[in-house]
Protein backbone atom coordinates (compact mmCIF):
# COMPACT_ATOMS: atom_id res chain seq x y z
CA UNK A 1 0.00 0.00 0.00
CA UNK A 2 1.46 3.34 -1.04
CA UNK A 3 0.34 6.24 1.08
CA UNK A 4 -2.03 8.84 -0.27
CA UNK A 5 -0.43 11.88 1.31
CA UNK A 6 -3.25 14.29 0.62
CA UNK A 7 -5.59 12.43 2.96
CA UNK A 8 -3.24 12.86 5.88
CA UNK A 9 -3.41 16.63 5.71
CA UNK A 10 -7.02 16.50 6.88
CA UNK A 11 -6.42 14.36 9.95
CA UNK A 12 -5.63 15.34 13.52
CA UNK A 13 -2.73 13.75 15.34
CA UNK A 14 -3.38 11.74 18.48
CA UNK A 15 -0.36 10.32 20.27
CA UNK A 16 0.67 9.08 23.64
CA UNK A 17 3.96 9.81 25.27
CA UNK A 18 4.62 8.34 25.64
CA UNK A 19 3.06 11.83 25.01
CA UNK A 20 2.18 14.37 22.42
CA UNK A 21 3.35 13.74 18.89
CA UNK A 22 5.38 16.84 18.23
CA UNK A 23 9.03 16.60 19.19
CA UNK A 24 10.39 19.28 21.50
CA UNK A 25 13.82 20.89 21.40
CA UNK A 26 16.45 18.93 23.29
CA UNK A 27 14.99 15.54 22.44
CA UNK A 28 14.63 13.18 19.51
CA UNK A 29 11.37 11.38 18.84
CA UNK A 30 10.79 7.81 17.61
CA UNK A 31 7.45 6.70 16.15
CA UNK A 32 6.32 3.17 17.06
CA UNK A 33 4.33 0.80 14.83
CA UNK A 34 0.59 0.23 15.03
CA UNK A 35 -0.40 -2.59 17.38
CA UNK A 36 -3.81 -4.27 17.27
CA UNK A 37 -4.24 -5.32 20.88
CA UNK A 38 -6.16 -8.31 22.10
CA UNK A 39 -7.20 -9.29 25.60
CA UNK A 40 -3.84 -10.94 26.31
CA UNK A 41 -2.13 -7.53 25.98
CA UNK A 42 0.56 -8.85 23.70
CA UNK A 43 1.91 -5.34 23.26
CA UNK A 44 3.01 -5.27 26.88
CA UNK A 45 4.67 -8.68 26.61
CA UNK A 46 6.26 -8.45 23.15
CA UNK A 47 9.98 -9.21 23.51
CA UNK A 48 10.79 -6.96 20.56
CA UNK A 49 8.91 -3.99 21.96
CA UNK A 50 10.16 -4.68 25.48
CA UNK A 51 13.69 -4.63 24.15
CA UNK A 52 13.05 -1.39 22.29
CA UNK A 53 11.80 0.30 25.47
CA UNK A 54 14.71 -1.14 27.42
CA UNK A 55 17.19 0.36 24.95
CA UNK A 56 15.55 3.78 25.17
CA UNK A 57 15.42 3.70 28.96
CA UNK A 58 19.06 2.65 29.35
CA UNK A 59 20.23 5.17 26.77
CA UNK A 60 18.43 8.01 28.53
CA UNK A 61 20.04 6.98 31.84
CA UNK A 62 23.62 6.77 30.59
CA UNK A 63 23.53 9.48 27.93
CA UNK A 64 24.80 12.81 29.24
CA UNK A 65 26.01 14.58 26.11
CA UNK A 66 23.18 14.22 23.60
CA UNK A 67 19.44 14.80 23.37
CA UNK A 68 17.11 12.48 25.25
CA UNK A 69 14.97 10.01 23.31
CA UNK A 70 11.18 10.07 23.51
CA UNK A 71 8.95 7.32 22.17
CA UNK A 72 5.79 8.27 20.30
CA UNK A 73 3.03 5.69 20.36
CA UNK A 74 0.14 6.76 18.15
CA UNK A 75 -3.26 6.50 19.80
CA UNK A 76 -5.32 5.10 16.91
CA UNK A 77 -8.48 3.01 16.80
CA UNK A 78 -7.68 1.41 13.44
CA UNK A 79 -4.72 1.02 11.11
CA UNK A 80 -6.21 3.58 8.70
CA UNK A 81 -6.50 6.00 11.62
CA UNK A 82 -2.87 5.28 12.47
CA UNK A 83 -1.79 6.01 8.88
CA UNK A 84 -3.58 9.36 8.88
CA UNK A 85 -2.10 10.42 12.19
CA UNK A 86 1.44 9.36 11.34
CA UNK A 87 1.28 11.24 8.06
CA UNK A 88 0.07 14.36 9.81
CA UNK A 89 2.93 14.04 12.28
CA UNK A 90 5.50 13.56 9.53
CA UNK A 91 4.24 16.70 7.76
CA UNK A 92 4.17 18.83 10.91
CA UNK A 93 6.61 21.58 11.92
CA UNK A 94 8.15 19.28 14.54
CA UNK A 95 8.28 15.81 12.96
CA UNK A 96 9.82 12.73 14.60
CA UNK A 97 13.48 12.02 13.93
CA UNK A 98 13.25 8.23 13.67
CA UNK A 99 10.69 5.59 12.79
CA UNK A 100 10.99 2.20 14.50
CA UNK A 101 10.28 -0.59 12.03
CA UNK A 102 8.80 -3.87 13.21
CA UNK A 103 5.92 -5.91 11.86
CA UNK A 104 4.41 -9.10 13.22
CA UNK A 105 1.28 -10.97 12.20
CA UNK A 106 0.03 -13.92 14.20
CA UNK A 107 -3.20 -15.53 15.28
CA UNK A 108 -3.29 -13.25 18.32
CA UNK A 109 -1.59 -10.06 17.31
CA UNK A 110 -1.13 -7.73 14.39
CA UNK A 111 1.73 -5.23 14.51
CA UNK A 112 2.07 -3.07 11.43
CA UNK A 113 4.86 -0.66 10.57
CA UNK A 114 4.34 2.16 8.12
CA UNK A 115 8.07 2.58 7.55
CA UNK A 116 8.39 0.77 4.22
CA UNK A 117 5.52 2.77 2.75
CA UNK A 118 7.09 6.00 3.98
CA UNK A 119 10.37 4.96 2.40
CA UNK A 120 8.62 4.31 -0.93
CA UNK A 121 7.42 7.92 -1.10
CA UNK A 122 10.74 9.45 -0.08
CA UNK A 123 10.37 10.34 3.60
CA UNK A 124 13.72 8.93 4.77
CA UNK A 125 17.36 9.74 4.23
CA UNK A 126 20.14 7.29 3.54
CA UNK A 127 22.03 5.71 6.42
CA UNK A 128 25.55 7.15 6.66
CA UNK A 129 27.52 4.09 7.75
CA UNK A 130 30.66 6.18 8.19
CA UNK A 131 29.00 7.68 11.27
CA UNK A 132 28.44 4.26 12.84
CA UNK A 133 31.19 2.97 15.08
CA UNK A 134 30.00 -0.62 14.84
CA UNK A 135 30.56 -2.86 11.83
CA UNK A 136 27.45 -4.78 10.80
CA UNK A 137 27.19 -8.37 9.67
CA UNK A 138 27.17 -8.89 5.88
CA UNK A 139 23.74 -8.37 4.37
CA UNK A 140 22.49 -5.85 6.91
CA UNK A 141 23.90 -2.63 5.44
CA UNK A 142 20.77 -1.37 3.74
CA UNK A 143 20.43 2.00 2.06
CA UNK A 144 17.71 3.52 4.24
CA UNK A 145 17.20 0.98 7.02
CA UNK A 146 19.38 0.14 10.02
CA UNK A 147 18.38 -3.28 11.39
CA UNK A 148 19.46 -3.80 15.00
CA UNK A 149 17.29 -6.65 16.35
CA UNK A 150 16.80 -10.17 15.01
CA UNK A 151 13.75 -12.30 15.77
CA UNK A 152 13.50 -16.03 15.13
CA UNK A 153 10.76 -18.40 16.22
CA UNK A 154 11.45 -21.72 17.91
CA UNK A 155 8.97 -24.38 18.99
CA UNK A 156 8.38 -26.20 22.26
CA UNK A 157 7.34 -29.81 22.46
CA UNK A 158 6.27 -32.26 25.13
CA UNK A 159 9.37 -33.75 26.72
CA UNK A 160 8.05 -37.30 27.07
CA UNK A 161 6.78 -37.43 23.50
CA UNK A 162 10.04 -36.15 22.01
CA UNK A 163 12.32 -38.34 24.12
CA UNK A 164 10.22 -41.34 23.10
CA UNK A 165 11.29 -40.79 19.49
CA UNK A 166 14.89 -39.99 20.37
CA UNK A 167 14.85 -36.20 20.15
CA UNK A 168 16.88 -33.98 22.44
CA UNK A 169 17.29 -30.24 22.95
CA UNK A 170 17.78 -28.25 19.73
CA UNK A 171 17.16 -31.19 17.39
CA UNK A 172 15.09 -30.65 14.26
CA UNK A 173 12.03 -32.66 13.29
CA UNK A 174 11.29 -34.42 10.04
CA UNK A 175 7.75 -34.32 8.73
CA UNK A 176 7.23 -37.96 9.70
CA UNK A 177 8.33 -37.23 13.26
CA UNK A 178 6.04 -34.22 13.46
CA UNK A 179 3.17 -36.40 12.29
CA UNK A 180 3.97 -38.94 15.01
CA UNK A 181 3.92 -36.23 17.67
CA UNK A 182 0.62 -34.82 16.42
CA UNK A 183 -0.94 -38.30 16.30
CA UNK A 184 0.17 -39.03 19.87
CA UNK A 185 -1.04 -35.62 21.01
CA UNK A 186 -4.50 -36.07 19.51
CA UNK A 187 -4.89 -39.63 20.79
CA UNK A 188 -3.98 -38.69 24.35
CA UNK A 189 -6.19 -35.61 24.66
CA UNK A 190 -9.56 -34.37 23.57
CA UNK A 191 -8.22 -31.36 21.74
CA UNK A 192 -10.64 -28.57 20.87
CA UNK A 193 -10.21 -27.29 17.34
CA UNK A 194 -10.03 -23.55 17.96
CA UNK A 195 -8.28 -20.55 16.45
CA UNK A 196 -5.32 -21.18 18.76
CA UNK A 197 -4.84 -24.89 18.07
CA UNK A 198 -5.52 -24.50 14.34
CA UNK A 199 -2.87 -21.80 14.06
CA UNK A 200 -0.39 -23.93 16.00
CA UNK A 201 -0.90 -26.92 13.73
CA UNK A 202 -0.70 -24.65 10.69
CA UNK A 203 2.63 -23.24 11.86
CA UNK A 204 4.10 -26.65 12.49
CA UNK A 205 2.78 -28.51 9.46
CA UNK A 206 3.41 -25.82 6.87
CA UNK A 207 6.84 -24.15 7.24
CA UNK A 208 7.94 -21.40 4.89
CA UNK A 209 10.08 -23.65 2.69
CA UNK A 210 6.88 -25.18 1.31
CA UNK A 211 6.00 -21.77 -0.14
CA UNK A 212 9.38 -20.18 -0.93
CA UNK A 213 12.57 -21.57 -2.47
CA UNK A 214 15.25 -21.12 0.20
CA UNK A 215 18.00 -20.53 -2.37
CA UNK A 216 16.35 -18.19 -4.87
CA UNK A 217 13.96 -16.66 -2.25
CA UNK A 218 11.25 -16.78 -4.95
CA UNK A 219 7.63 -17.87 -4.54
CA UNK A 220 7.58 -21.59 -5.27
CA UNK A 221 4.85 -23.79 -3.80
CA UNK A 222 5.63 -27.45 -3.16
CA UNK A 223 2.10 -28.33 -4.24
CA UNK A 224 2.52 -32.08 -3.86
CA UNK A 225 3.75 -31.81 -0.28
CA UNK A 226 1.16 -29.17 0.64
CA UNK A 227 -1.57 -31.45 -0.70
CA UNK A 228 -0.18 -34.42 1.22
CA UNK A 229 -0.15 -32.56 4.51
CA UNK A 230 -3.58 -31.02 3.92
CA UNK A 231 -4.96 -34.51 3.22
CA UNK A 232 -3.48 -35.68 6.51
CA UNK A 233 -5.27 -32.96 8.49
CA UNK A 234 -8.52 -33.46 6.61
CA UNK A 235 -8.47 -37.18 7.44
CA UNK A 236 -7.86 -36.41 11.11
CA UNK A 237 -10.85 -34.08 11.09
CA UNK A 238 -13.05 -36.64 9.33
CA UNK A 239 -11.99 -39.27 11.86
CA UNK A 240 -13.11 -36.96 14.71
CA UNK A 241 -9.58 -36.60 16.08
CA UNK A 242 -10.52 -33.05 17.09
CA UNK A 243 -13.24 -32.05 19.53
CA UNK A 244 -15.86 -30.12 17.55
CA UNK A 245 -17.22 -28.69 15.48
CA UNK A 246 -19.57 -31.47 14.35
CA UNK A 247 -22.92 -31.40 12.63
CA UNK A 248 -22.50 -27.76 11.54
CA UNK A 249 -22.64 -26.18 8.12
CA UNK A 250 -19.20 -25.27 6.78
CA UNK A 251 -19.75 -21.55 7.35
CA UNK A 252 -20.82 -22.15 10.96
CA UNK A 253 -17.96 -24.58 11.55
CA UNK A 254 -15.48 -21.94 10.38
CA UNK A 255 -16.98 -19.41 12.77
CA UNK A 256 -16.64 -21.95 15.58
CA UNK A 257 -12.96 -22.59 14.82
CA UNK A 258 -12.07 -18.93 14.39
CA UNK A 259 -14.03 -17.63 17.36
CA UNK A 260 -11.66 -15.62 19.55
CA UNK A 261 -13.84 -15.90 22.62
CA UNK A 262 -13.86 -19.68 22.54
CA UNK A 263 -10.11 -19.96 22.12
CA UNK A 264 -9.61 -17.86 25.26
CA UNK A 265 -11.86 -19.95 27.49
CA UNK A 266 -10.60 -21.09 30.86
CA UNK A 267 -10.23 -24.76 29.91
CA UNK A 268 -7.91 -23.85 27.04
CA UNK A 269 -5.72 -21.70 29.26
CA UNK A 270 -5.67 -24.42 31.90
CA UNK A 271 -4.52 -26.99 29.35
CA UNK A 272 -1.74 -24.69 28.17
CA UNK A 273 -0.41 -24.08 31.67
CA UNK A 274 -0.45 -27.78 32.49
CA UNK A 275 2.26 -28.15 29.88
CA UNK A 276 0.70 -30.24 27.14
CA UNK A 277 2.47 -30.22 23.79
CA UNK A 278 1.89 -27.22 21.60
CA UNK A 279 3.89 -26.59 18.44
CA UNK A 280 3.95 -22.94 19.42
CA UNK A 281 3.63 -22.65 23.15
CA UNK A 282 1.44 -19.73 24.25
CA UNK A 283 3.18 -17.05 22.18
CA UNK A 284 6.56 -16.99 20.50
CA UNK A 285 9.91 -18.02 21.89
CA UNK A 286 12.38 -15.49 20.60
CA UNK A 287 16.01 -15.25 19.82
CA UNK A 288 17.61 -12.21 21.40
CA UNK A 289 16.41 -8.88 20.19
CA UNK A 290 18.62 -5.89 20.80
CA UNK A 291 20.49 -6.20 24.11
CA UNK A 292 18.40 -8.88 25.78
CA UNK A 293 17.70 -12.59 25.51
CA UNK A 294 13.93 -12.97 25.69
CA UNK A 295 13.34 -16.67 25.89
CA UNK A 296 11.61 -17.10 29.25
CA UNK A 297 13.00 -20.62 29.49
CA UNK A 298 12.99 -20.42 33.27
CA UNK A 299 9.20 -20.10 33.09
CA UNK A 300 8.99 -23.47 31.33
CA UNK A 301 11.26 -25.25 33.79
CA UNK A 302 9.46 -28.27 35.22
CA UNK A 303 6.59 -28.01 32.74
CA UNK A 304 7.73 -30.95 30.68
CA UNK A 305 8.71 -29.16 27.50
CA UNK A 306 11.85 -28.91 25.39
CA UNK A 307 12.91 -26.42 22.75
CA UNK A 308 13.41 -27.82 19.29
CA UNK A 309 13.14 -27.18 15.60
CA UNK A 310 14.00 -23.55 14.91
CA UNK A 311 12.35 -21.79 12.01
CA UNK A 312 13.78 -21.36 8.51
CA UNK A 313 13.01 -17.65 8.54
CA UNK A 314 13.72 -14.54 10.57
CA UNK A 315 12.79 -10.89 10.63
CA UNK A 316 14.52 -7.79 11.92
CA UNK A 317 13.55 -4.65 13.78
CA UNK A 318 15.35 -1.37 13.32
CA UNK A 319 15.28 2.30 12.40
CA UNK A 320 14.69 4.75 9.56
CA UNK A 321 15.90 8.37 9.73
CA UNK A 322 13.45 11.12 8.80
CA UNK A 323 14.87 13.25 5.99
CA UNK A 324 13.56 16.35 7.81
CA UNK A 325 15.42 15.80 11.07
CA UNK A 326 17.66 18.64 12.23
CA UNK A 327 19.20 16.50 14.97
CA UNK A 328 21.53 14.20 13.05
CA UNK A 329 24.28 14.28 15.65
CA UNK A 330 21.83 13.22 18.35
CA UNK A 331 20.22 10.64 16.05
CA UNK A 332 23.53 8.94 15.29
CA UNK A 333 24.50 8.99 18.96
CA UNK A 334 21.41 6.87 19.68
CA UNK A 335 21.88 4.66 16.61
CA UNK A 336 25.48 3.98 17.66
CA UNK A 337 24.23 2.88 21.06
CA UNK A 338 21.57 0.45 19.76
CA UNK A 339 23.70 -0.94 16.92
CA UNK A 340 26.70 -1.60 19.17
CA UNK A 341 24.46 -3.60 21.50
CA UNK A 342 22.32 -5.14 18.77
CA UNK A 343 22.03 -8.53 17.08
CA UNK A 344 23.39 -7.40 13.71
CA UNK A 345 26.83 -6.18 14.83
CA UNK A 346 29.76 -8.14 13.43
CA UNK A 347 31.20 -9.11 16.82
CA UNK A 348 27.93 -10.46 18.24
CA UNK A 349 29.28 -14.01 18.63
CA UNK A 350 32.34 -12.76 20.49
CA UNK A 351 30.15 -10.72 22.82
CA UNK A 352 28.21 -13.86 23.81
CA UNK A 353 31.18 -14.98 25.88
CA UNK A 354 30.63 -12.08 28.24
CA UNK A 355 26.95 -12.74 28.82
CA UNK A 356 25.83 -14.66 31.90
CA UNK A 357 23.32 -16.96 30.24
CA UNK A 358 23.10 -20.74 30.06
CA UNK A 359 25.43 -22.48 27.62
CA UNK A 360 22.54 -24.04 25.73
CA UNK A 361 21.24 -20.52 25.07
CA UNK A 362 24.63 -19.52 23.68
CA UNK A 363 24.70 -22.67 21.55
CA UNK A 364 21.26 -21.85 20.21
CA UNK A 365 22.27 -18.35 19.19
CA UNK A 366 25.59 -19.47 17.67
CA UNK A 367 23.73 -22.04 15.59
CA UNK A 368 21.42 -19.36 14.26
CA UNK A 369 24.32 -17.15 13.15
CA UNK A 370 25.99 -20.12 11.48
CA UNK A 371 22.82 -20.71 9.49
CA UNK A 372 22.58 -17.00 8.75
CA UNK A 373 26.06 -17.01 7.22
CA UNK A 374 25.22 -20.06 5.11
CA UNK A 375 22.27 -18.11 3.66
CA UNK A 376 19.77 -20.94 4.09
CA UNK A 377 17.34 -18.67 6.00
CA UNK A 378 14.60 -16.44 4.60
CA UNK A 379 15.02 -12.81 5.67
CA UNK A 380 11.35 -11.90 5.71
CA UNK A 381 11.76 -8.11 5.64
CA UNK A 382 13.78 -8.26 2.45
CA UNK A 383 13.41 -11.69 0.81
CA UNK A 384 9.73 -12.36 1.30
CA UNK A 385 7.57 -9.50 2.59
CA UNK A 386 4.50 -11.40 1.31
CA UNK A 387 4.83 -14.02 4.06
CA UNK A 388 1.90 -12.80 6.16
CA UNK A 389 -0.42 -12.58 3.16
CA UNK A 390 0.69 -16.03 1.99
CA UNK A 391 -0.04 -17.71 5.29
CA UNK A 392 -3.30 -15.87 5.88
CA UNK A 393 -4.70 -16.83 2.48
CA UNK A 394 -3.38 -20.39 2.68
CA UNK A 395 -4.94 -20.73 6.13
CA UNK A 396 -8.35 -19.90 4.68
CA UNK A 397 -7.94 -22.42 1.84
CA UNK A 398 -6.83 -25.15 4.21
CA UNK A 399 -9.65 -24.62 6.68
CA UNK A 400 -12.23 -24.76 3.88
CA UNK A 401 -10.66 -27.99 2.65
CA UNK A 402 -10.60 -29.58 6.11
CA UNK A 403 -14.18 -28.71 7.02
CA UNK A 404 -15.99 -29.14 3.70
CA UNK A 405 -16.45 -32.77 2.66
CA UNK A 406 -17.52 -31.62 -0.80
CA UNK A 407 -14.19 -29.90 -1.50
CA UNK A 408 -12.01 -32.42 -3.35
CA UNK A 409 -8.25 -32.71 -3.49
CA UNK A 410 -8.40 -31.43 -7.07
CA UNK A 411 -10.28 -28.36 -5.89
CA UNK A 412 -7.64 -27.72 -3.26
CA UNK A 413 -4.76 -28.19 -5.73
CA UNK A 414 -6.37 -25.85 -8.24
CA UNK A 415 -6.82 -23.14 -5.59
CA UNK A 416 -3.21 -23.60 -4.43
CA UNK A 417 -1.95 -23.08 -7.97
CA UNK A 418 -4.13 -20.00 -8.35
CA UNK A 419 -2.79 -18.54 -5.10
CA UNK A 420 0.80 -19.26 -6.14
CA UNK A 421 0.32 -17.51 -9.49
CA UNK A 422 -1.20 -14.45 -7.83
CA UNK A 423 1.69 -14.21 -5.38
CA UNK A 424 4.30 -14.63 -8.13
CA UNK A 425 2.81 -11.67 -10.01
CA UNK A 426 2.53 -9.62 -6.83
CA UNK A 427 6.19 -10.27 -5.96
CA UNK A 428 7.16 -8.88 -9.38
CA UNK A 429 5.33 -5.57 -8.87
Amino acid sequence: MLIVIAIALLAATGCTNEGSGNVKKGEIGIVLPYVALDESSYFLNSPVLQSFYSDVEIYNMVNKDFARVRTIRIDAATYDDYVDKVMTLMLSDQPPDLVFDYSQYSEKTKIYSLARDLQAVGYFQEIDFTKLKTELLPGFMEQYYLPTGIEVVGYLYDREETEAIGKTFLDRFTMEEKSAVIDSWLKERDLPLTRTTYQQILDMYFPIDLFVDLESKAVSFDTEELQKRADRLKSLYVEDAFVGPTGLAVSEAKKYVLNDDYSQKAEMKKAIHEGFWLPRYDDYIYYPTSTNFYTDLDWYEGRGVVLLDDSDSFRTSGYYINRQTSNLEDVYAFLNFVSSNGDTCADVIESLKELKVAQFEKDRVVRFYERLQSEDLIYLNRDYPLNEETMERFSELLLDYMLDKHTTDRDFTRKLEQLENELVFKAME
